[in-house]
């Protein structure tokens, strides 16, 4: 697997949690607008579960990045 490979990863798995903590946020916002009278420990445990995916893929991304540079120090 290549570094850009891993890099695009974690963007991917950082788009996917923010779009997901949209959806959350707006199940949320029409629970408290009384629009939706559903359940709110849904989408706060799916706004808790796309945090920790962010968090998750933001340290591919620094992973990569170290692995990245580690490379470039041992080529030069």
């Amino acid at each position: 697997m290549s570094i850009s490979s891993v890099l695009s990863l974690g963007v991917q798995g950082m788009q996917a949690g923010i779009g997901r903590a949209n959806q959350a946020a707006g199940q949320i916002a029409r629970i408290g607008a009384n629009l939706d009278n559903g359940d709110l420990a849904p989408p706060l445990v799916d706004l808790k579960i796309s945090e920790i995916q962010v968090k998750a893929s933001a340290s591919v991304i620094k992973t990569g990045d170290q692995m990245l540079g580690t490379l470039i120090d041992l080529k030069a």
